[in-house]
């Protein structure tokens, strides 16, 4: 089984010694964005099971921050434990690919099960 999930918004980012899962922390709400969306993707399905793989595209508008690979995996990880997956030490693989436009941030999410 494959999950995919788009959102249209900076992905949530590991940046301070606050959990990105305090409401006081400035991503918050990115990680409810992400977590209800991953709702959605998952309405009617089950947990998956096993090793993942995943792979995050990010479209960064080039007027904005930018924020290292290693906090933007690890916030997506975090945000999806217990909503695609039980745990993020199940992810075997993972593929990151970062791209400058001239719009607006953008972030796709594929996270699939290995054989």
């Amino acid at each position: 089984m494959i999950v995919e999930i788009i959102i249209e918004d900076s992905p949530p980012v590991y940046d301070s010694a606050l959990s990105i899962f305090n409401p006081r922390h400035p991503h918050y709400p990115r990680v409810h964005r992400l977590q209800a969306q991953a709702k959605k993707a998952m309405a009617g399905k089950q947990l998956l099971a096993g090793s993942m793989a995943m792979e995050v595209e990010y479209h960064l508008f080039e007027g904005n921050p930018k924020a290292d690979a290693v906090n933007i995996i690890g916030g997506i990880a975090n945000a999806l434990q217990g909503i695609v997956y039980e745990d993020d030490n199940q992810i075997r693989e993972i593929h990151y690919k970062q791209f400058f436009v001239e719009d607006k941030d953008l972030y796709r999410i594929k996270v699939r099960e290995l054989c």
